[in-house]
């Protein structure tokens, strides 16, 4: 479960390193020598692209959560009847 979550969140990593490395691609060449882009530009830029497979990313993460509440639960109450 540990290494399934791990690989998500690398997954989700590269897919956001990539994102903002394709907004960096549309400045042009000279732009970060005299004023840097602010936040706001980059967020804008980032908003305006589609990003399925951020969101489903996202959904097996919140999936995986999900299911590692419910095993916690499951187990702790199966220990406090009694069994193993």
């Amino acid at each position: 479960m540990i290494a399934g979550v791990s690989l998500l969140f690398l997954a989700l990593f590269i897919m956001i390193v990539i994102d903002l490395n394709r907004v960096i691609r549309t400045l042009p060449g000279d732009v970060f020598e005299k004023n840097p882009p602010s936040f706001s530009f980059i967020a804008e830029t980032l908003s305006r692209q589609s990003h399925p497979g951020l969101y489903l990313f996202l959904l097996l993460l919140g999936l995986v959560w999900a299911y590692s509440i419910w095993d916690a639960y499951t187990v702790a109450r199966k220990n406090e009847m009694g069994g193993s």
